[in-house]
């Protein structure tokens, strides 16, 4: 068929190729208008503002309660509860009577003993009494001996210490100058390393002639401040070796002044040696007869302490928490018989991991909360810390035990609440900054390397603000420089990036 030959044809083959010139052009206008709708539309970020807060570095870790001084009684030895005294849940006082397992023959030996001791007891008075005659002998004898030795020795005694006096005063100025002439070497030292450093920087262009010069003339004075600080030291060295000549002058001429008086002291030293010899004697039968008293008070000790240990006393002031015996129940060495603690005083047992424990010290502030979604927080301090990683505990990611380091952290006031035994929580405070300019760490850009973080101006634009940071808490780091309180800082989308200038849309 020929088009030419067909108007309609002809008519409906110029519709189609309009509709597609129209719609190629709708299409490039399409393209167009995204293009630059896109390239005109802002980021959406969120937006935190910089404030003032406390910023804190803390461990958790988990212990166990206790009342101050708890402990579990045990049985001095084989015996049968005769009366259980205290109940469940009493206060009891110190030296309270709580268990009696008392034994009635052993009060008949004690009294043989203590009538037997107070025999032996007037014994060893009269031998003491003589031990103080033959004592106060000998302290005559002694004083007359001495006597004539004091007579040649006073007269050179203020000499000698003078000497003594001016050798320590010399001795300690030495030090001095010796510490002045290693300070003036580390002076020079130091000095020298600065020279070979402003050289560098002169022979680059960093520092100009005059400053290099400055510091070759430091590096002068430093050397002549060392050279007279070792004429110092030798100078002073050599007084005190001739103070030390002329203390061995005095030392000389007291010695000689003891030999001639010591020709006179050997006449008293008969009779001190006489003393001495009745004295020895007073002395061997005074404690024979002490000797024999103790063996019969150790004895009498023995059966006291097995009396005292029929009866349980309580050993502190405090709160019965457990009962481990009734009346008629016959025990063991050893066996538990009831447990107690002062409920005046809280405590937590912590197991510390190595890794924890290098940080923890003794005062640090510390928050104690029960396990659990309605906690409750208690204030308390670390007490104590050992010194020593000699506990065990368990890693949750393995069967195999770590090594734990025992600690201690005292509730500043009795909760009243918390069970003994029971697990707490305990968040113990390494290090506080109060008051610190403190922003999100997720904010902080590059944290390991160069940080900074996008800072938004009155018309939300962005650009690029370094910070130094300083205590890292664990949401929020301190602040050092580089933000003010008040500042607002944009948080990008993962899937957009920031340049400096850009304007975004706070969401």
């Amino acid at each position: 068929m020929e088009t030419g030959k067909n108007p309609a044809l002809k008519r409906g083959i110029g519709w189609i190729a309009g509709s597609a010139v129209l719609a190629a052009v709708s299409l490039g206008g399409w393209v167009v208008y995204s293009r630059r709708s896109n390239s005109a539309q802002t980021v959406s970020v969120r937006v935190l503002t910089v404030e003032r807060t406390d910023v804190e570095r803390t461990v958790n870790e988990s212990g166990t309660v206790k009342l101050g001084s708890q402990q579990t009684l045990k049985a001095p030895s084989d015996a049968t509860v005769i009366e259980v005294k205290a109940a469940m849940g009493d206060r009891v006082s110190p030296g309270q009577e709580l268990l009696i397992l008392r034994d009635d023959e052993e009060l008949t030996q004690l009294e043989e003993h203590l009538l037997r001791i107070r025999q032996k007891e007037l014994d060893v008075e009269a031998k003491q009494q003589k031990v103080e005659n033959a004592r106060g002998s000998l302290e005559a004898a002694r004083r007359e001996r001495d006597r004539v030795l004091r007579r040649a020795r006073d007269a050179d005694r203020a000499s000698l210490v003078e000497r003594q006096n001016e050798i320590q005063q010399i001795a300690l100025e030495l030090e001095n100058k010796r510490q002045a002439a290693v300070d003036a070497r580390e002076t020079l030292t130091s000095r020298q390393e600065q020279l070979e450093r402003d050289r560098s920087l002169y022979d680059r262009g960093f520092i100009s002639l005059n400053q290099l010069q400055d510091t070759e003339n430091a590096v002068r004075q430093a050397e002549a401040q060392l050279r007279q600080a070792r004429l110092e030291v030798q100078s002073t060295q050599l007084r005190l070796e001739s103070s030390q000549a002329s203390l061995e002058t005095v030392r000389r001429q007291i010695e000689d002044a003891v030999r001639t008086a010591e020709e006179e002291r050997r006449e008293a030293a008969s009779a001190v040696r006489a003393a001495e010899i009745a004295l020895e004697e007073a002395l061997y039968d005074a404690n024979t007869a002490t000797l024999e008293l103790q063996q019969l008070q150790l004895a009498a000790q023995t059966i006291e302490e097995q009396l005292q240990s029929r009866i349980v006393s309580a050993p502190i002031g405090g709160k019965i928490l457990d009962i481990d015996v009734v009346r008629g129940d016959v025990v063991q060495i050893g066996e538990s018989l009831l447990t107690l603690g002062d409920p005046d005083r809280e405590i937590v047992e912590l197991q510390l991991s190595t890794l924890n424990a290098k940080e923890v010290r003794s005062g640090q502030p510390a928050r104690i909360s029960v396990i659990g979604p309605d906690e409750e927080i208690y204030e308390g301090q670390v007490e104590r810390i050992s010194l020593s990683a000699d506990g065990e505990m368990a890693d949750s990611g393995s069967r195999e035990s770590l090594a734990a380091v025992n600690a201690i952290v005292n509730l500043d006031e009795p909760s009243g609440a918390l069970i003994p035994g029971s697990q707490v929580n305990v968040e113990i405070v390494l290090d506080r900054k109060p008051d610190a300019v403190a922003l999100d760490i997720e904010a902080i850009q590059q944290p390991d390397t160069d940080p900074f973080v996008w800072l938004l101006d009155d018309s939300n634009t962005v650009s690029r603000q370094p910070v130094t940071l300083g205590l890292d808490g664990l949401t929020i780091v301190e602040i050092l420089s580089g933000l003010e309180p008040g500042d607002r800082v944009a948080i990008p989308p993962i899937e957009a990036e920031l340049e400096p200038g850009t304007t975004v849309e706070p969401n």
